[in-house]
């Protein structure tokens, strides 16, 4: 499992990039599931992005938006892809006060 946390604070910041995976029962990993969730006091526009990636070293697609939300939430996305990373923050322009703290969690 991984985690990956920011608190936010600022206009165009974001947490790191984390790809979507769940445990099997069997012990091993497949791509399935990743927790969003937010908390704090804060006003502005979250937005989940997407981006995909290939090859060796990692070609990475131009980030795209997936869901925009303006108040706290928990939520599992579901992509059972294994060539894409999520992140979460805020774009240019729709920050605009507190602290979000954002959690991505595998």
């Amino acid at each position: 499992m991984s985690v990956k946390t920011a608190d936010l604070t600022a206009q165009n910041t974001f947490s790191d990039w984390l790809k979507p995976i769940k445990r099997g029962s069997s012990g091993f990993d497949s791509e399935g599931f990743l927790d969003v969730m937010t908390n704090g006091t804060w006003v502005g526009t979250l937005t989940v992005q997407k981006r995909h990636f290939h090859g060796t070293p990692a070609v990475y697609t131009d980030a795209y938006d997936v869901e925009d939300f303006t108040e706290n939430l928990t939520k599992l996305i579901e992509d059972r892809s294994t060539v894409v990373e999520y992140r979460i923050g805020f774009k240019t322009g729709n920050y605009t006060s507190g602290t979000a703290s954002v959690r991505l969690e595998q």
